[in-house]
């Protein structure tokens, strides 16, 4: 008997060719601080890594990581490599005209 909560996903999208797992969050800073450094929320990188490390492959595709946060003071766009796997860190301005949103966020895809 498995007693372990199961983990879904915010968003799994893919095409030919693609596959990627998104997670969305909110916090009012979208970084912490250590230190007085400026710093991701370690966690949330966890979390996500858990998910694309678990996920099985799509049509042969391994899924890449996308961590979206809302901006709030600062515009963000990291990418990393772990374990082979491409991971992004990005802000989006949900506050903008939602075609400017929408176009933000393809731009983050392409």
């Amino acid at each position: 008997m498995n007693l372990l909560p199961r983990r879904v996903t915010d968003i799994s999208a893919w095409r030919p060719g693609e596959y990627r797992i998104i997670d969305a969050k909110f916090y009012s800073n979208t970084l912490s601080r250590n230190f007085g450094a400026p710093k991701f929320h370690s966690d949330n990188l966890y979390q996500l890594v858990a998910y694309v490390m678990n996920a099985q492959p799509k049509n042969g595709v391994l899924p890449d990581g996308v961590l979206v946060y809302p901006r709030v003071t600062e515009t963000l766009r990291e990418e990393y490599n772990v374990l082979g796997r491409k991971f992004s860190i990005c802000t989006i301005d949900l506050g903008a005209p939602w075609k400017s949103t929408d176009a933000e966020m393809r731009s983050l895809f392409r």
